[in-house]
């Protein structure tokens, strides 16, 4: 049986402490009885050591609390003003979990919405990296027919991004991964397209940074066979599109990724313009004049055919 740990942080106003709910009070979350704002009595609580990790601390685990009342949750800054109890240990004073391996928190009602701080970091803009030219960067045709012959060079590609996938999250309570993430990408350059994965920590340091049409350089990377991933797999208009992966990891070996600024791109290199280019209703108005977008919407109503008549004696619909 797997039961999620909820972590809670409580505060009487001047200090505040992190503790775990035991599992027997997730209901209290799960229908609302308790909830950021609420005014609680603890009631039954201990101590718990971890005393196979020293650095670990202890951890408070509320088992038993009554909620006596609601009140307004104070804005964001006074409470990052609120002081950590003295008796905190450092590691809950982090925005780490409790009592798991895990890098990240994943939110009450989704195990897709992923909570913290590393989820929004944004990728600074470059240029190509010093020494590197538009005459060292390979083509996805290239890889995918030689990538044996040419892997030892570490070969760099310069690629746009065509569509970004949803992230997966694939955590299992039987494994300890820090950050159990993918990330598949249509990444392609002149030559071609092909799937880009991001794995484990790679995503949270570069999914939020990475848009479709976002340009990428890429080395340091490995390839293999690619998995059957048709949802991202849409018509490329006259690109070939390879059956390989280029998977990007934080380790064996740690991936080079830049995120180049589009004005950055050196003079030879020419990558295709994104699939489409989707705008929402606030954005159109900021666009300029014969601006090429995509939009999508819900049809909420449907006007009648009328006719007007003209000087011409024709008729017009409208």
């Amino acid at each position: 049986m797997v039961l999620d740990v909820i972590e809670v942080v409580l505060t009487d106003g001047e200090y505040k402490v992190k503790v775990i709910l035991a599992p027997e009070l997730n209901s209290l979350i799960q229908t609302c009885q308790l909830q950021a704002g609420s005014h609680i009595v603890i009631t039954s609580a201990h101590v718990h050591f971890d005393e196979t990790d020293i650095d670990s601390g202890k951890t408070v685990i509320v088992k038993g609390l009554t909620v006596t009342g609601y009140g307004t949750l104070p804005g964001d800054k006074d409470l990052s003003r609120l002081q950590w109890a003295d008796d905190c240990s450092p590691h809950e004073q982090t925005c780490l979990p409790l009592t798991s391996s895990r890098g990240y928190h994943v939110s009450v009602w989704s195990t897709m919405e992923m909570c913290g701080d590393c989820w929004k970091m944004e990728a600074t803009l470059s240029g190509l990296p010093e020494g590197v030219e538009a005459k060292d960067i390979y083509g996805i045709k290239d890889l995918a027919r030689s990538w044996g012959s040419v892997r030892a060079s570490n070969p760099a590609l310069l690629v746009r991004v065509q569509v970004k996938s949803r992230m997966i999250h694939y955590a299992k309570p039987s494994k300890n991964d820090k950050w159990p993430f993918q990330a598949h990408l249509l990444v392609a350059d002149k030559t071609g397209a092909c799937t880009a994965v991001l794995w484990n920590a790679m995503c949270p340091q570069l999914y939020h940074s990475i848009k479709e049409g976002t340009v990428l350089f890429l080395r340091k990377f490995t390839t293999k066979k690619s998995f059957n991933v048709p949802r991202i797999k849409p018509a490329l208009k006259n690109t070939q599109l390879f059956d390989i992966d280029l998977n990007i990891n934080s380790h064996h070996p740690e991936t080079e990724v830049k995120v180049i600024h589009e004005s950055r791109l050196p003079d030879g290199i020419e990558l295709p313009n994104r699939l489409y280019n989707f705008v929402n209703r606030r954005q159109v108005w900021c666009l300029p004049d014969n601006h090429i977008c995509d939009i999508a919407g819900m049809v909420t109503y449907v006007g009648r055919y009328e006719r007007e008549h003209i000087n011409s004696r024709k008729f017009l619909l409208q």
